[in-house]
């Protein structure tokens, strides 16, 4: 009869003895009533480490047989203990069966005197808490639910530890999340978005300890079946020998016996080898409860890839963190002016704008309207282009519909000088490496710089039928930051590498769908335009430093064109989705009469290197670099910083330069920066009357 078939695995973990109040009895005595609370508590100390090596020892006799029931209702716990079938053979276990239900008894010994320690101890903390004082109330509007409707937009600073957005730090940090996405004025259900995947983290946690547990029942039983295959081969080859031998250790144990018969305990005795059919039963029935375990741990599995997809989907959804640096306000009108450069009044009086005897305030107001007395009412940069034969709008409107516009003669050519000037400045002053980058890129790559889910109605998307980007959707790119940024998508860079600064000169496609009615007279915004996007990847000890110096970077092209700008810092409920710090450059239009943005430029962190997996290796210390005799140990791969600003937007520094630089006979100066781009011409000359 085999004694260890998987039967007896299954039940041998669930034996117990019960201990006899005399014995517990004795050992409660065995503790002198003399004894100080320091005694006992160096007495608890030592009856809850020889409980814990106690524990260890008939655990390790049992485990086999409590891992096959565990088939049926998994341990929640992520660690699993491996057995060592060496330590434990089937055949030759009786005598660890016996040893186990020894140790189970002290077991219960031990856990009966920790449980009195415990009572005891519990006894003087509760006394300790009768003299302490009562705790603080909850303050319990800390963590105001989403039906709040921002009630209470006072925002948390972020986590000390530098965490990034991720489900992680979502479940973790959760009232700081909410704090930041109510400083956003985020809706309703994003905030419901972010609560629920704090309740998803739970369930996610137990359904990869219960697909743990699984496979760990799954691999024990694969190896209990590659002992029973070796078993079974070498059966077949010493099926005789074998049953030879177990007649020699019966023989001897039956003279053992017979020459210590005043023993108490009778010697162990050598477990009947099992025959080849039990080995074969025996094989069948692990190799069935190791495909139950796999096909349960594959069940499991397809349900933590549902839940999974449906966090990803909802992370996706959420806005980055907030700089701390970022002011609280609701919308544009809450931004906050860092400084301003320029005179707004400066170029019309040198072009003429004024009568000569009118002087700017003194004050340089540039909120301040122009004198009443002027020569020139400052006219839209569409009239403007108009008046010089280069702005054909209704040809453009005619072939490719509302928001196109078409651009010819002297304009046209003013807008390529834009474009060649700012790639020069930046590639030979700033440091750029000029990219030539595609139009058309996947949604993996929009996903990656956060373009997507959010924002796909403002995207041209192109049909699947025409063009597919490696099988997936394929989009007119909305801005060269996201061909730049994906140029490193999936990459671990060097840190000697960083920071990289990258510059492209695109066409830009977006569908507004947000903009409907708004800016619908001339270049301000429309579905397609010229920019010179600036991105830079870099190191998170550099990315504030990174972040000021690429604004400094698309400043200098508003100063060498001599337009008075304003630098903005965004508020909370105007930043960008991605950004978690962002600066604005506001030009001023004379002929609209206000400041417009012409750049913006956004730290993301490592927002969107975490989407797209784009990771450096740190360089290791300088003590162990140096070190010849063991090579440094190379460092953990960490995310990104990214950022990007427009360095800057063509159509709109045509604007500007169209209107800042309008003269009163409707030419317009071209900047001194420009000429050499423009075949050294100084000013654009409206054509003849009877000119085409």
């Amino acid at each position: 009869m085999l004694s260890w078939s998987l039967r007896s695995l299954r039940t041998l973990g669930t034996t117990t003895t019960t201990t006899t109040t005399t014995q517990r009895g004795l050992l409660v005595a065995a503790a002198p009533s003399s004894w100080s609370s320091r005694s006992r508590s160096r007495s608890r100390r030592t009856t809850t480490t020889t409980t814990a090596f106690v524990n260890t020892i008939s655990g390790t006799t049992t485990t086999l047989g409590r891992s096959f029931s565990r088939l049926h209702r998994p341990s929640p716990s992520p660690f699993v203990p491996n057995y060592d079938i060496r330590l434990h053979n089937p055949w030759t276990a009786g005598s660890g069966v016996r040893w186990g239900r020894r140790l189970q008894s002290i077991t219960t010994l031990t856990t009966q005197e920790e449980e009195d320690s415990s009572n005891t101890q519990k006894m003087e903390e509760e006394e300790k808490e009768d003299e302490a004082p009562p705790p603080p109330p909850k303050n319990e509007s800390s963590s105001p639910s989403p039906s709040s409707n921002h009630s209470n937009l006072g925002r948390l600073p972020r986590p000390d530890d530098g965490s990034s957005l991720d489900l992680r730090t979502v479940a973790q940090e959760l009232p700081t999340v909410l704090s930041h996405l109510r400083a956003r004025r985020a809706s309703d259900e994003t905030l419901a978005a972010a609560e629920t995947i704090a309740a998803s983290a739970s369930q996610r946690v137990a359904l990869i300890q219960e697909r743990d547990a699984y496979l760990s029942q799954r691999n024990e039983a694969s190896a209990l079946v590659a002992k029973l295959l070796k078993m079974k081969k070498k059966k077949k080859k010493k099926n005789s020998e074998n049953d030879e031998h177990n007649k020699d250790t019966a023989t001897s144990t039956t003279t053992t016996d017979s020459l210590a018969p005043s023993d108490k305990e009778q010697p162990q005795q050598q477990q009947p080898v099992p025959s080849l059919d039990q080995v074969e039963q025996e094989l069948e029935q692990a190799k069935e409860l190791g495909a139950v375990a796999g096909e349960k741990a594959s069940a499991v599995e397809a349900e933590l890839a549902i839940l999974q997809t449906k966090m990803d989907q909802l992370l996706a959804g959420l806005p980055n963190f907030l700089d701390d640096i970022v002011p609280d306000g609701t919308n544009d009108s809450d931004n906050v002016v860092v400084y301003e450069w320029g005179d707004v009044h400066a170029l019309p009086q040198a072009l003429g704008w004024y009568d000569d005897d009118t002087t700017t305030n003194d004050n340089h107001d540039t909120n301040a309207p122009p004198p009443n007395n002027n020569k020139l009412v400052p006219l839209w940069h569409d009239d403007v282009a108009a008046g010089l034969h280069g702005y054909p709008v209704d040809a453009a409107v005619q072939m490719s519909g509302a928001r196109f516009v078409a651009l010819r003669g002297v304009v046209a050519q003013l807008e390529r000088a834009l474009t060649t000037f700012f790639l020069e400045l930046h590639t030979t002053q700033h440091g750029y490496t000029e990219v030539s980058v595609p139009y058309v890129v996947s949604r993996s790559a929009l996903e990656g710089t956060s373009q997507l889910p959010k924002f796909e109605l403002d995207l041209f998307a192109i049909r699947p039928e025409s063009h597919t980007c490696n099988g997936e959707d394929a989009f007119l790119i909305p801005t060269a930051e996201v061909p730049l940024t994906n140029l490193h998508r999936h990459q671990v860079l060097d840190q000697a590498d960083l920071p990289l600064f990258y510059v492209a000169a695109t066409p830009c496609f977006r569908a507004e769908a947000g903009s409907y009615g708004r800016d619908t007279k001339g270049l301000i915004r429309t579905h397609q335009f010229l920019k010179v996007e600036l991105v830079q990847i870099t190191t998170p000890e550099q990315s504030r430093e990174q972040h000021e110096l690429l604004t400094q970077h698309a400043e200098a092209c508003l100063q060498a064109l001599e337009l008075p700008y304003r630098k903005v810092r965004l508020c909370s409920g105007d930043i960008g989705f991605a950004a978690q710090h962002c600066y604005d450059l506001e030009v001023w239009l004379p002929g609209a009469g206000e400041y417009r943005e012409i750049s913006s430029c956004s730290n993301t962190g490592d927002f969107q290197a975490r989407r797209m997996n784009m990771r450096y290796r740190p360089e290791p210390p300088t003590s162990a670099a140096n070190n010849k005799k063991k090579p440094p140990k190379k460092l953990k791969p960490v995310y990104c910083h990214t950022m990007n600003g427009s360095g800057l937007a063509v159509g709109r520094t045509l604007v500007a330069v169209l209107e800042n630089y309008q003269t009163p006979d409707g030419s317009v100066v071209v900047p001194k920066v420009l000429r050499p781009y423009m075949g050294g011409r100084e000013r654009l000359v409206p054509p003849a009357p009877n000119s085409k």
